[in-house]
């Protein structure tokens, strides 16, 4: 909410490159946190695979999506 309140008073009030700058950051960062918390999300199950003593093989990062 902030971010697009922001953007908005960019784009208005001063130039609308800046507000598209900060709604594409804001976007990037965004997906850095969610790709980051799939990637430590499968290294805790791969170490507690490894504790109970099964295989661990993820055909894709992109299967945990909704955990």
């Amino acid at each position: 909410m902030l971010t697009a309140l922001a953007a908005i008073t960019l784009a208005c009030l001063v130039h609308p490159g800046l507000g598209l700058l900060v709604l594409l950051l804001s976007h990037a960062l965004c997906c850095h946190t969610a790709l980051c918390r799939i990637m430590e999300r499968e290294k805790q199950l791969s170490i507690l695979y490894q504790k109970q003593g099964r295989a661990t093989q993820f055909p894709s990062p992109s299967i945990n999506l909704l955990f």
